[in-house]
């Protein structure tokens, strides 16, 4: 009876397949930004073309999670931390699915903000943490090519997370 159980625990141990691996599709992240007059008189036509044509971001660092929703802490898995290429590029590989970019320095505008409450108005701390959970972009991986842009509008006062929560109220800065 014993070499009759060992025998079937043999076969089955010889023809279990190995766990297969997740296919993954090569992602291109690109990322830029502009940025926006801040004082003086309003700016030329082409002064303000080159503000408006979108740079390189280098060394732009970011989390990617699995799913399109909002980001926590406690629920979302970040699949990979990106940091941008002197080309404003990060490449890497993920299984075919849907993903988010998150932005930890919107944190850090809100953390500035109250720490200058002089100079900023955050009227409703909800909407800040709803916006500071905010992906700052959805994507797809598919069979096909995958490339994904974000561009980040850098505002005067308030980073390149524009919140529409926040306010500054502070002095012009020349």
């Amino acid at each position: 009876m014993k070499r009759y159980i060992l025998a079937a625990f043999t076969v089955i141990f010889f023809t279990m397949e190995a766990p297969k691996k997740e296919p993954t599709k090569p992602v291109v992240i690109n990322i830029t930004y502009t940025e926006s007059h801040c004082t003086g008189p309003k700016p030329t036509e082409k002064q303000q073309k080159i503000l408006d044509k979108p740079k390189r971001y280098p060394n732009r660092k970011l989390k990617v999670i699995k799913g399109h929703k909002h980001f926590d802490a406690a629920h979302s898995e970040v699949v990979a931390t990106i940091t941008t290429n002197e080309r404003g590029s990060a490449k890497l590989n993920l299984p075919l699915g849907e993903y988010s970019i998150i932005d930890e320095e919107k944190m850090m505008i809100y953390e500035h903000a109250k720490a200058n409450h002089k100079d900023y108005l955050i009227p409703k701390d909800k909407e800040v943490h709803e916006w500071i959970n905010k992906p700052i972009l959805h994507f797809s991986v598919t069979k096909k090519k995958n490339v994904v842009t974000h561009n980040f509008k850098k505002s005067c006062y308030l980073g390149e997370n524009d919140p529409s929560c926040i306010v500054y109220i502070g002095p012009i800065v020349h």
